[in-house]
């Protein structure tokens, strides 16, 4: 490999464990560059430090009192004639 260092997506694919067309060459540049080899074992870390958190659903009325708060957009004439009914008696 040259002497760039990883980009981060070449960080992830070892990460990850990807064995993959490509990946050989980036486990070579990691045997022989110190800065990306602590790179790559501070990743190590993060996702393993993740994958302890504890995974938990969110409320079931999550969904709702967020699209609760998200404006919606109604067209003029749905708007004009939501209004008008409102004038309009009800027949029955």
């Amino acid at each position: 490999m040259n002497h760039r260092h990883l980009l981060p997506n070449e960080i992830d694919l070892l990460v990850d464990g990807e064995a993959g067309f490509g990946v050989a060459p980036l486990r070579d540049h990691i045997d022989e560059c110190e800065d990306c080899r602590l790179r790559l074992a501070e990743e190590r870390f993060v996702v393993d430090a993740l994958e302890m958190v504890p995974h938990y659903a969110p409320d079931t009325r999550l969904a709702d009192r967020v699209m609760s708060q998200v404006p919606m957009f109604v067209p003029a004439h749905i708007a004009a004639r939501d209004s008008v009914a409102r004038w309009i008696p009800q027949a029955g």
